[in-house]
């Protein structure tokens, strides 16, 4: 009789032990899974990311034009209120100080024009670069998280096989024990 309640204790602790470690397996794959999705989630941030910095750069680039030629619409109607006043002024336009004066307000409105679009260029360059470490970092993101989810997933697989290996030494432990027993109570009888 002590001999088949070892027997069924020792299949019940092992039965359990595989429950257990079964439970612990397939709470591991989904957890791997749902690191899986949230790293494609973190990558796709990054991309979405480096888009919306592509379109602040197209924008920086569109203003700064905008910049420029609104500067440039400025000289030339300073360039001929120059001129119509110098002309009021009995100077030969195109000729003399009054043509340095127009030479000068084209040269000045060429350098704020060029430093609009190099201001452009600096912001669409530093939102393109932005975007890019976007993606790059989302991307190391991602990784780092698919890793640490198959670590995560390959240790308790271990634990699983070392607790059913445990569970069965330990079972087959109470069944020598009973066991002995038995035959030492049958050999004193």
């Amino acid at each position: 009789m002590a001999y088949a309640t070892a027997t069924y204790l020792a299949i019940a602790a092992i039965a359990a032990a595989a429950a257990s470690a079964y439970a612990s397996t397939e709470a591991a794959k989904t957890n791997t899974h749902n690191a899986k999705i949230a790293a494609e989630n973190q990558a796709y941030e990054g991309h979405l990311q480096n888009d919306l910095n592509d379109l602040a750069a197209s924008d920086a680039m569109r203003s700064a034009q905008i910049e420029a030629d609104k500067i440039k619409a400025q000289a030339m109607a300073m360039r001929g209120a120059q001129a119509s006043q110098a002309a009021a002024s009995g100077l030969v336009v195109g000729a003399g100080s009054a043509q340095i004066m127009s030479d000068k307000t084209t040269d000045l409105a060429t350098s704020d024009a060029l430093a609009a679009l190099y201001s452009g260029i600096d912001k669409a360059w530093q939102y393109k670069t932005e975007g890019e470490m976007a993606v790059v970092s989302s991307t190391n993101r991602a990784r780092a998280m698919q890793v640490e989810a198959r670590a995560h997933q390959s240790a308790t697989n271990w634990q699983a096989g070392i607790s059913l290996l445990s569970s069965a030494a330990s079972s087959y432990g109470l069944y020598e024990k009973s066991t002995t027993a038995k035959t030492t109570t049958t050999t004193t009888t």
